[in-house]
């Protein structure tokens, strides 16, 4: 059987497609890093194209994971699988911020949350802007949906306040509905370069 065949064509084509921002599996990945820090003299490197944390985990939360209360319940429970509807932290999160319990999305990891995002809001053809640099999933899982992608740049790769209106005017300008797209990435640390 030709699995090709099973295949729809935006799938065809979003797994034909190259990426030129990925580095192949192949290249030696540290070594890049290690020579971008010692020709900038730069402490660390983030990388918006993988979904990596190279800070770890917060402080805020790291005396937490440690305790042994939490390793046994983690470990106590890998045999099991998940409860995957989330009904009680769906309720408890409903009742928090006072919003409809169906209107919370979980999944494994932000690659596929983003995936079904993309697969719950685009149409073939729908606009979505893109701001540069970001995670290629965002790119990746509207280009699978058929979206048109708009990008745009973030001058000196600064989220400041004009930035954000500019962004706004251009959501405005190509989306034509109320329900028109625009998928984002906002840094989550502003102190970012």
């Amino acid at each position: 059987m030709n699995t090709e065949t099973c295949l729809s064509r935006l799938t065809r084509m979003a797994l034909a497609r190259e990426s030129s921002d990925y580095l192949h599996k192949y290249v030696d990945e540290l070594t890049i890093v290690e020579a971008l820090k010692n020709k900038y003299a730069l402490e660390k490197v983030y990388r918006f194209d993988v979904g990596k944390n190279i800070d770890g985990f917060s402080p805020l939360i790291q005396d937490v994971l440690e305790t042994p209360e939490l390793l046994g319940l983690i470990t106590g429970s890998l045999t099991e699988y998940p409860e995957n509807s989330y009904q009680r932290l769906r309720k408890q999160l409903s009742l928090h911020h006072d919003i409809p319990p169906e209107w919370f999305v979980f999944g494994a990891g932000l690659e596929s949350v983003i995936d079904h995002i993309a697969r719950s809001v685009l149409d073939p053809g729908d606009p979505v802007l893109i701001p540069v640099p970001n995670f290629d999933v965002f790119e990746s899982a509207s280009f699978r949906m058929g979206a048109s992608l708009t990008f745009m740049e973030v001058p000196g790769l600064c989220w400041d306040g004009e930035f954000i209106e500019r962004l706004c005017r251009e959501i405005k300008e190509k989306n034509t509905d109320f329900y028109g797209s625009a998928i984002l990435s906002i840094p989550q640390d502003s102190s970012l370069p």
